[in-house]
């Protein structure tokens, strides 16, 4: 049976070439399960015979203790899987297992054992969803519970197991807890950091992530919440996604069954990014498909690796890709936790999540700068590969580190943990790399191409107010249907035009072609109305990285951005984001 132990935290992309050029068009958001939803603002009284944090997001400091959320910051919520009742989750590491061990990787300086520290140094609010007395269980009942109220039995403060069901579900249970967070503390005043909120869980954690975000959509859609509750990004880490069949009724909405986690998860996966939610998804199990006691269906095991297909679990599992930025992720580390530190049959996801929740600090590579006006290092796609870190283009792995925007522009590509090698050889130029030792950096190399990938995008969104510098992605203020033109120069050619729309989430992308090498490109923004100015904002560094989470677009005749890549480069992306002040 497959891992489950761990999390979920609150955390933008494009992919192949018909994936690139797709975002001139809205995002299919299509929900293919039949039943209506029934949501509401739930009302959950909990047990009293519940330990006191049961239940509750619990809201930490640097310290990894508890403390108080705080308006105007982003905000990441962790939810852990499966675990033993009377195992607090914690992102508090032992610092003997990570040091004296020899798990703790020679090029990690300066180390704290206590990961909310990262979180907390970048302005973060960081909270865990404590559920871990109905998480003892097994991994079909914890999913179960996530569900259906009928299925949530649990373990009390006292170690007894209680059989009569708590009345109402898991996802339930957390919207309440998530909706007691003062609406106004969230909305505030006087933004200075770009407000998003993160989702991130492992294993069956996953499923809870998912579930939660679509309960909220939801609310948002019935005019219930407002869009400051809900997720811009969710972290997939060694997804509990089932193949085997499952007839647990979802209890929000009518006539409903999850049919299989996969497919059901599948759909959910698909729906919310059509409404512009952003996924990354790490999974480190090389045998997932075969890890639910049958093997995905549609898919053909061979000598040289596993062949896809468009058929069957197969199908469900490729949708589930293309709507996320994918990482294959190698660690060995996790073989030298002592048996007393982890659950062996958990132990990989447990190495998945602490590597991601430590990559919010970025790479701990002494080959990768600091990123301009930060100590931070870029987690760099295809690292040492030539020009990566020189060039002005921007070309990011997947991390907790990855600005959200980023992933937008990566979604459905997919990454593997590979070195550069240097040579001229194709089949030699790489080799695969696994991580050993407990680090940040894990050299990542993405499938993107030149003909895939020599593209500017951004978001187009309604700032804040006319000085707020960072891209809102709250999703009432990204402005879909608006016009983006692009105009690409160079001395002594023709010029070319292009023009794409932003899609429902404000996000545009547009593939230049490599054939236009070298041409300075133009980018100017249709105001959808006379209620708009360009947002009256400086970006002093203007260097590409700033450019990411920051309005780009200055004035109405736009920004100019070199396309100055090499035909030997793997690919090139600008991003430029467009802020629109609201006059009246």
């Amino acid at each position: 049976m497959k891992r489950s132990i761990v999390l979920i935290l609150l955390i933008a992309v494009a992919a192949t070439a018909c994936g690139l050029l797709s975002a001139c068009k809205d995002d299919n958001n299509d929900d293919v399960n039949v039943g209506a939803y029934n949501v509401k603002i739930p009302s959950v009284t909990l047990p009293a015979d519940l330990p006191q944090n049961a239940l509750t997001i619990e809201w930490l400091d640097s310290d990894g203790n508890s403390t108080e959320f705080i308006r105007n910051r982003p905000t990441v919520i962790i939810f852990h899987g499966a675990s033993d009742y009377d195992n607090v989750f914690t992102t508090n590491l032992n610092a003997d297992v990570y040091s004296a061990s020899g798990v703790l990787s020679t090029s990690v300086t300066n180390f704290h054992p206590n990961l909310s520290y990262y979180w907390t140094r970048q302005q973060f609010n960081i909270g865990v969803f404590h559920y871990e007395n109905f998480a003892d269980d097994t991994l079909p009942n914890v999913n179960a519970k996530i569900y259906n109220a009928s299925r949530m039995t649990y373990i009390n403060k006292d170690g007894n197991s209680v059989t009569s069901a708590a009345p109402f579900n898991l996802t339930e249970a957390f919207v309440a807890a998530w909706l007691k967070t003062d609406s106004e503390a969230l909305k505030g005043t006087g933004v200075e950091k770009m407000m998003e909120i993160r989702f991130t869980g492992v294993g069956v954690g996953v499923n809870l992530a998912l579930s939660c975000a679509d309960y909220l959509e939801e609310l948002y859609n019935k005019e219930l919440i407002g869009s400051e509750f809900l997720p811009n990004r969710i972290d997939i880490l060694n997804p509990y996604f089932s193949n085997i069949g499952d007839s647990t009724v979802i209890d929000y909405r009518e006539q409903t069954t999850l049919g299989s986690a996969l497919t059901y998860n599948s759909a959910i996966v698909d729906k919310l990014a059509g409404y512009g939610v952003v996924m990354d998804m790490v999974e480190s199990d090389d045998h997932f498909y075969s890890s639910y006691g049958a093997n995905y269906t549609g898919i053909e095991e061979q000598t040289d690796g596993v062949v896809w297909t468009e058929e069957g679990d197969s199908g469900a599992y490729l949708r589930i890709k293309r709507n996320v930025a994918y990482l294959e992720f190698r660690e060995s580390f996790s073989s030298k936790y002592p048996s007393t530190y982890v659950n062996e049959a958990f132990a990989g996801d447990t190495a998945v999540l602490h590597w991601f929740l430590y990559s919010v600090n970025g790479s701990d590579s002494s080959s990768v700068t600091a990123q301009t006006g930060t100590d931070l290092k870029a987690m760099l796609d295809g690292l040492n590969y030539p020009g990566v870190i020189t060039s002005t283009s921007v070309k990011y792995g997947i991390s907790a580190w990855t600005p959200t925007v980023y992933l937008r522009a990566v979604r459905g590509v997919s990454y593997e943990m590979k070195r550069y090698n240097s040579s001229s050889s194709a089949t030699t130029k790489y080799s695969e790399y696994t991580m050993t030792s407990f680090q940040a950096e894990a050299y990542q190399i993405s499938d993107l191409t030149m003909d895939k990938m020599y593209s500017v995008c951004g978001y187009i969104y309604e700032a804040a107010d006319e000085y707020s510098p960072y891209v809102d992605l709250r999703r009432d203020h990204l402005l879909g249907g608006v016009t983006v033109n692009l105009v690409a120069t160079k001395t002594d050619s023709p010029k070319r035009t292009f023009t794409v729309t932003t899609s429902r989430d404000g996000f545009y992308i547009c593939n230049i072609g490599k054939e236009n090498i070298g041409y300075t490109v133009a980018v100017s923004v249709e105001k959808p109305s006379n209620k708009y100015a360009t947002l009256a904002t400086s970006n002093p560094t203007k260097t590409n990285f700033a450019n990411v989470t920051r309005n780009s677009i200055l004035t109405d005749s736009g920004a100019s951005e070199a396309m100055s890549s090499t035909e030997n480069t793997n690919f090139f992306v600008a991003v430029y984001n467009g802020g629109l002040v609201r006059q009246f």
